[in-house]
């Protein structure tokens, strides 16, 4: 959903950004009306996606650490 707004809300800058009078002025109305709201917006919303898989790698980790400790305890204790 949110890859859907982000298309829109760039098509709607861009279209704001070829009616300006100058080059410049269109540049700097995509710049300042989408790239820089856009890429703050989607590094907010999906800092908790990042949470997530960062959690995820963390725990398999732990597990494969856990499990090569269980391998070596048993081919120590033989």
């Amino acid at each position: 959903m949110l890859n859907i707004i982000s298309i829109a809300w760039i098509y709607v800058v861009l279209l704001m950004a070829m009616t300006e009078t100058s080059i410049v002025a269109g540049i700097m109305t995509f710049v300042m009306y989408c790239v820089v709201p856009l890429s703050i917006l989607l590094y907010l919303m999906r800092s908790s996606q990042r949470k997530h898989t960062k959690a995820q790698r963390i725990a398999a980790m732990q597990q494969r650490i856990s499990a090569e400790h269980k391998k070596d305890t048993e081919f120590h204790s033989e």
